[in-house]
């Protein structure tokens, strides 16, 4: 049917060469009939008419419209700061909230300083969460911000966990939020409490059996046993813990695996969905030091993999899983000596990698990384440079990108 179709676009006059191109052999050569019947020809002007009178096709003034900048919503045709976020910046068109500050170039500040905290994304909602933390001058928060695709958000909640640091984040795909559990608390106290953000509010949850209250531990999910492992961490004595917990929705289960990383605290883990594994590596072990161990847990049991090359010992770094480009990204951490490490590895199923970008964040400790799979970039935010830090990083794979 192409002679009928390209017959169609010289009458309107597009251009085209209206001859058919050359048969591809002989056996295409035969009679067609089609191609010498101008009536079909007369329906050209038919098909203008219909097209020019076909109202679907015409896009609606509100599809046409491009969408709202950030912290405002249209009304009655025109966009407008939405009641929660009041404040406009100057010469731009954002619209910040009454916590947050315009920065250069539009955008609405982002959460106060702050390290140890917890960070997660959440897929459902595509949004990048963060409670709480230690901010600058030892101040305890129990703020909730969100970081959507064009910048954060503070979230008022009517209640939710208290002020708290250490605490650990991530995603629960059974229930498809967020969950949260311990974390060391204002007046100094460990917390057991277990904790879960849908978007809108928190709720704390009554399991029947908890992990013992501690802070300095790691969570990671594994999506395809739909369990979230926890690990380790530093109990109410000081003491740090080896025991593995994996929350199955609705309650936690010890696990008793016959081989396990020793105890530990500042560690971190990611889940690797390629290969179907908790990656967890370094960490502080009382009495020894800085870990530069690799551990893997397939549900079963945590093997321990023997490696050509490892990165140095660390410990309070933050570490992600790269869905897009099918790594675990680690970023610096604390390691022995004076300063902390500014090195970028990445963990391939197999063996570690460093990484030399052009450019990355300043050297630091006690930030977490979490995957956004909206802007499929690994993003790091907050910990300590030389202070108290606030600034938000984004890994492609070749460099970091400074965000805020």
């Amino acid at each position: 049917m192409w002679h009928r179709s390209l017959a169609l676009l010289c009458a309107l006059n597009i251009g085209l060469a209206c001859r058919p191109p050359p048969p591809a052999n002989s056996e295409d050569l035969g009679p067609s009939p089609d191609l010498a019947q101008p009536p079909d020809l007369q329906m050209v002007p038919d098909l203008r008419a219909d097209l020019q009178a076909a109202p679907d096709l015409q896009m609606a003034p509100d599809l046409q419209a491009p969408p709202c900048p950030y912290g405002q919503e249209r009304v009655d045709g025109v966009c407008q700061c939405k009641a929660s976020h009041p404040n406009i910046c100057p010469s731009a068109t954002h619209c910040c909230a009454q916590v947050q500050q315009c920065l250069p170039g539009g955008l609405c500040s982002s959460p106060t300083a702050r390290q140890r905290h917890g960070l997660a994304y959440d897929p459902s909602r595509q949004s990048l969460v963060i409670f709480g933390g230690l901010g600058a001058m030892g101040v305890v928060l129990s703020d909730t911000w969100e970081l959507d695709p064009v910048t954060f958000s503070p979230i008022v909640a009517a209640m939710g966990p208290s002020a708290r640091f250490g605490h650990a984040m991530s995603y629960d795909g059974n229930s498809r939020r967020i969950l949260l559990f311990g974390g060391r608390l204002a007046n100094n106290t460990l917390s057991g409490e277990t904790w879960s953000w849908n978007g809108a509010s928190w709720t704390q949850l009554a399991p029947t059996r908890s992990p013992e209250a501690r802070d300095l531990h790691a969570m990671a999910y594994d999506s395809v046993r739909r369990r979230l492992v926890l690990f380790g961490g530093t109990n109410a004595m000081n003491i740090s813990q080896n025991d593995t917990w994996e929350w199955n929705g609705t309650d936690w289960e010890l696990r008793s695996p016959p081989t396990r990383p020793s105890a530990r605290e500042g560690h971190a883990m990611a889940y690797d969905s390629v290969r179907h594994q908790v990656v967890l590596f370094g960490g502080y072990i009382g009495g020894v030091g800085y870990s530069n161990e690799t551990w893997l847990w397939d549900g079963a049991t945590w093997t321990r993999p023997t490696l050509a090359v490892t990165p140095p010992p660390r410990a309070y770094f933050g570490m992600a899983f790269d869905e897009e480009r099918r790594v675990v990204v680690m970023f610096s951490g604390e390691t022995p000596g004076t300063m902390a490490l500014d090195d970028t590895w990445e963990w391939d199923g197999t063996s570690w990698s460093r990484k030399m970008p052009p450019s990355s964040p300043p050297r630091r400790t006690n930030h977490r990384m979490a995957y956004d799979a909206g802007r499929k970039r690994v993003l790091l935010y907050g910990g300590v440079t030389s202070a108290v830090d606030r600034d938000v990083w984004a890994w492609d794979g070749f460099t970091w990108t400074r965000l805020y």
